[in-house]
Order: C-alpha cells, then sequence, then structure tokens
C-alpha cells in the first residue's frame, strides 16, 4: 500500500470490474448481488457502533467484514 502506482492500478482495476459487473446487472438482481455482500447486516451494525455512549465507532469496512461473516454463518447453518 505505499506503492502508489500499484495503489492507483488497484482501484482503477477494481473500478472497471465493478462497472462490468454493474452494466451486466444494472438493478442488483443477480451477478451484482456481490457488491452488496455484507452490506445489508454491515450499514446497520456500523451505525449502531457511531451511537453516543457505545464502547467504539467501527469503520465502514470493519461493519460490513463483521455483516460478511454473518452472512457467511446463515448461510452455512441454511446448508447453502
Amino acid at each position: 500500500l505505499n506503492d502508489p502506482v500499484f495503489l492507483d492500478y488497484v482501484v482503477r482495476r477494481t473500478i472497471e470490474l465493478k462497472c462490468e459487473v454493474i452494466d451486466i446487472d444494472p438493478k442488483e438482481n443477480k451477478e451484482a448481488v456481490v457488491l452488496i455482500y455484507g452490506h445489508t447486516l454491515g450499514h446497520p451494525i456500523e451505525s449502531i457502533s457511531h451511537r453516543m455512549g457505545t464502547a467504539c465507532c467501527l469503520s465502514h469496512g470493519q461493519a460490513v467484514a463483521i455483516g460478511c461473516v454473518i452472512a457467511a454463518r446463515v448461510a452455512f447453518l441454511m446448508g447453502l
């Protein structure tokens, strides 16, 4: 992450790939669902962590990562 050329490449490539997925599935019904994985639970977790009196404030990435873990556990329990 200390290499600005590499970081620029990664960011640009990520944007290109995301655009390709959105072009295929603009309404996020099938292929593009992978782009929101973890966000359904991550957003409320992030929001709760920012309330007054809470012990910590999670970043967006941390909260989405927690959402991914929860989604994976639920999928496992459902046999998916």
